[in-house]
């Protein structure tokens, strides 16, 4: 189930490079993901999961967006992050859905949830872009 979506405009600053050292960042230094070591190879392709399967985190990197992927089956509940980054009419734009759904039709789905901390973090960071309604309206 989508449980929060959201679409921003960033600075043209937020490369897709330093987008994809975020990504990375966010999940070797979040406390609830255990990927061990890894590095990424710089493909358009790459994936990493965890030794026990229940998580997995993927970039794919295309020549007009990028899209970080990210599972995590927590207990009888799998969340799913995605991201994705495209220039659009001259704009980059940042796309951010979270998802949860059940393992087992009788678990009750939180109805709680936090914003995904990627998005906060490029956000606190300044790389958020301020755009008036008209351009808004053009380009969604």
């Amino acid at each position: 189930m989508l449980v929060f979506s959201t679409k921003l405009f960033v600075k043209e600053l937020l490369t897709d490079e330093i987008f994809i050292n975020k990504a990375i960042a966010w999940v070797k230094g979040g406390k609830n993901y255990y990927f061990g070591e890894f590095e990424w190879n710089e493909k358009e392709e790459f994936s990493v999961s965890s030794s026990d399967e229940k998580q997995k985190f993927t970039i794919n990197r295309y020549s007009d967006a990028v899209v970080v992927h990210l599972v995590n089956i927590d207990e009888k509940i799998i969340w799913t992050s995605d991201f994705v980054l495209t220039k659009k009419n001259g704009k980059r734009i940042l796309a951010s859905f979270l998802y949860n759904d059940a393992v087992d039709m009788s678990v009750r789905l939180p109805e709680q949830f936090n914003r995904p901390y990627l998005l906060k973090q490029i956000v606190a960071e300044g790389f958020g872009e301020l755009v008036y309604p008209s351009v808004i309206n053009s380009t969604f």
